[in-house]
């Protein structure tokens, strides 16, 4: 049983990978630069330069990552000279640890446990989006949901609404209905969508200011 209280490093995740690495080891490159919409296309992806001084290097396995991504399986499996010689791809990502975190849920299928605020799981969806993780989308959105406080609220709508994400919107409108006149009052509160302080919570939008 998990302690909660107990914070689980992201690089075992590394240790993880390089105990048995399953006869296809890979050099994930992980580039830390923004990531764009356009960004998570593997074709641009894998282009990125191994170089960059917003990069470092991960070991992985190809058969983990294959088996938890279409996109890496894609980049995997092309002709590319980065799949076919030297086994390298990029992964554009917010931090080297979110992508730890992506690895040890590959091959865990759990969600690495942290006491402190659940951000990281922000940068970690991302990931999931633009790779096409759906395990690792899914976890993301039960931790996210079970941890959903008003304080978090409006980053957690935000984010939802820009990855098109509709899982978990049944807890987050009972939440909303629950809870709305405390997140009006939340100086973030036209942080929200249009949309959705004026369906949900059916306000005016001079309200929140």
């Amino acid at each position: 049983k998990k302690n909660k209280n107990t914070k689980i490093e992201p690089r075992r995740s590394k240790r993880l990978q390089n105990k048995n690495c399953l006869l296809k080891p890979s050099v994930v490159n992980v580039d830390t630069s923004s990531l764009s919409e356009d960004e998570g296309d593997e074709s641009e992806s894998s282009e990125e330069s191994s170089d960059s001084s917003s990069s470092d290097e991960v070991s992985a396995c190809s058969i983990v990552l294959k088996a938890s991504s279409p996109v890496f399986k894609r980049m995997l499996e092309s002709n590319m000279q980065e799949s076919q010689k030297k086994k390298k791809i990029t992964i554009c990502a917010d931090s080297v640890d979110a992508v730890h975190d992506m690895l040890y849920f590959m091959w865990t299928n759990e969600l690495p446990v942290y006491d402190h605020s659940n951000n990281w799981l922000f940068s970690l969806i991302k990931l999931a989006h633009y790779y096409e993780c759906e395990r690792l989308k899914i976890a993301c959105i039960n931790q996210i949901i079970q941890e959903l406080s008003v304080d978090n609220f409006v980053d957690v709508v935000n984010t939802l609404n820009q990855y098109s994400i509709e899982e978990g919107m049944s807890a987050i409108l009972t939440f909303a209905n629950k809870n709305r006149e405390t997140i009006i009052a939340d100086a973030r509160c036209n942080e929200l969508p249009f949309m959705f302080k004026m369906g949900v919570l059916k306000m005016c939008e001079y309200n929140c200011n």
